[in-house]
């Protein structure tokens, strides 16, 4: 409250600087909602609760400007906003985690047949070339595909 007493316009500002950010981000998952594995799936309602959260806050700060000071009324929205926009970021952070994490997982499995070490038959549809036959040395140099 301190600091928007001392600076509203810069807290304004800032404000509209997410409202931008949260408009853009808003617009791209719904965007993506067609995609199934859309990492944005299932987000709309918080950006939307973030989005309108920054409007309301912005008319607030607008009018406390314009009267020349703020209540709990601003501070209360202000903090409604704060929670809002860290569970958004959580969630994305999130999802994009176990994104990665699924990512890792099917490498490791496509590479673990690929290992010398690993003893393993290669995964089925996997392209291959034939190479040191010694009864078949016609077929040496030729692709196929493991099924």
């Amino acid at each position: 409250l301190d600091y928007l007493n001392e600076n509203p316009k810069t807290v304004q500002r800032h404000l509209r600087k997410t409202r931008t950010a949260v408009k853009q981000m808003h617009w791209a998952m719904t965007s993506l909602l067609q995609h199934k594995d859309s990492p944005w799936r299932g987000l709309e309602v918080r950006a939307s609760l973030v989005e309108h959260g920054a409007v309301k806050l912005l008319e607030l700060v607008k009018a406390g400007i314009a009267v020349g000071k703020f209540n709990a009324v601003h501070e209360e929205e202000f903090g409604k906003l704060v929670d809002n926009l860290h569970r958004l970021y959580m969630d994305i952070f999130e999802r994009r985690g176990q994104e990665l994490l699924r990512g890792a997982i099917s490498t490791e499995r496509k590479v673990i047949h690929i290992l010398p070490e690993s003893g393993g038959r290669l995964p089925d549809g996997t392209k291959v070339i034939l190479q040191e036959l010694k009864s078949r040395a016609d077929l040496n140099g030729k692709g196929g595909v493991i099924s």
